[in-house]
């Protein structure tokens, strides 16, 4: 509804026919049935939501639906009427009894956006699988809508976004490490910035950014690296804090956040474009014995709330080796392997290809354009 403009028709029509004109509904239902139009037109008093699902069963829509935990503090109807708000709950009992009894529902029931999103990925990542064909007409409905076929080089990064989305949905590890890698000029931040800021939804405020250099550059040994580590992180993201003394391990800091009464996801982003010894860098050692510690510290507290991205960007030179410590990291049937996950490598992005997007899709001013790129 993001993207209605003033007209005269009415709103529920507008939904419907939104409805009529999908291929998958996806219906969230939490505590509030919603607004019901009063009218002649809505004799049996159904709400807008409610009036989307009818719309899709009558016209055999493929439908997900989704459950929330009816104990996590979701809103329920805010009006005031007895009479009303008797007759919304009615109708919301009668609405989920009628979902449960018709239609195959995720059988989880979210308590939190993060978990809603997940859900929501999982099932339609799974029907994909089933609805192949009607998936991929849809793609190309929407690339021929809203993307010139010159454009498409600018989705590169979607094999990258999908092999994320499905690490967190298979694999059951509470923590796990992103790792992200690329060419200098293939602009790997930008995916881990689309993951923590649109995906995760992680304020900038809850994210403690470092190089791969600023934390065992020092010549430090690692239980020093570590807690200097530890702690300017903890005094960053939570600087209006006032624990006593300072973190001495990783299961403090998750004890810490969960123990917060508001969402505190954060996220760790280290950034690495140098080896040592040609490749042969002995501080790999140091950053595998850090993310054993990170994730046996968030499964023995069962917390969930921390992230972990690595960005590599390497030169040329260097790309072999860093593809060689990746593997070597990542593809072993060791226990501290099981919580990263590499994504494939980013295709490079040539600099002429960012000002025609930029020309294209924001200014045309070669002033502003220029300074976008820089």
């Amino acid at each position: 509804m993001e993207d209605y403009v003033a007209d005269s028709e009415l709103p529920v029509d507008k939904c419907v026919d939104d409805v009529k004109r999908c291929d998958f509904y996806i219906l969230i239902v939490a505590g509030r049935y919603g607004f019901i139009p009063q009218g002649t037109d809505n004799p049996d008093k159904l709400s807008v939501t409610h009036s989307e699902y009818s719309a899709a069963t009558k016209n055999n829509k493929k439908i997900f639906a989704f459950f929330a935990d009816t104990t996590a503090g979701f809103e329920t109807d805010s009006d005031t009427d007895p009479e009303i708000k008797k007759i919304k709950q009615d109708k919301l009992k009668s609405l989920k009894e009628d979902v449960q009894n018709n239609y195959l529902t995720h059988p989880e029931k979210f308590n939190s956006p993060y978990q809603l999103a997940l859900m929501v990925a999982e099932s339609m990542m799974k029907a994909g699988e089933k609805y192949a064909d009607l998936l991929l007409q849809g793609a190309q409905k929407l690339m021929e809508r809203f993307i010139n076929e010159d454009r498409i080089y600018c989705l590169d990064r979607i094999p990258q976004f999908n092999r994320y989305l499905s690490t967190r949905i298979e694999s059951k590890s509470l923590f796990k490490a992103i790792i992200i890698h690329g060419a200098t000029d293939s602009l790997v931040e930008s995916l881990q910035k689309r993951i923590t800021g649109l995906t995760l939804n992680i304020s900038k405020s809850k994210i403690y950014k470092t190089s791969f250099s600023g934390i065992f550059g020092s010549g430090a040994e690692y239980e020093e690296a570590k807690l200097i580590f530890l702690n300017g992180a903890f005094q960053q993201l939570f600087s209006t804090a006032d624990t006593g003394t300072s973190l001495k391990s990783f299961k403090e800091l998750c004890v810490f956040i969960n123990g917060q009464e508001n969402e505190n996801r954060i996220a760790f982003i280290v950034n690495w474009n140098k080896l040592l010894n040609n490749g042969d860098d002995p501080r790999v050692a140091y950053l595998k014995k850090m993310l054993k510690e990170l994730h046996d510290a968030c499964n023995e507290t069962n917390c969930h709330k921390i992230y972990f991205f690595i960005n590599i960007i390497y030169k040329p030179a260097d790309e072999k080796a860093f593809c060689e410590i990746i593997n070597h990291i990542c593809k072993t049937e060791a226990e501290e392997s099981k919580f990263l996950f590499p994504l494939q490598k980013l295709s490079q992005v040539e600099s002429e290809d960012v000002g025609l997007w930029v020309e294209s899709y924001i200014t045309e001013i070669p002033s502003k354009k220029n300074r976008i790129i820089s």
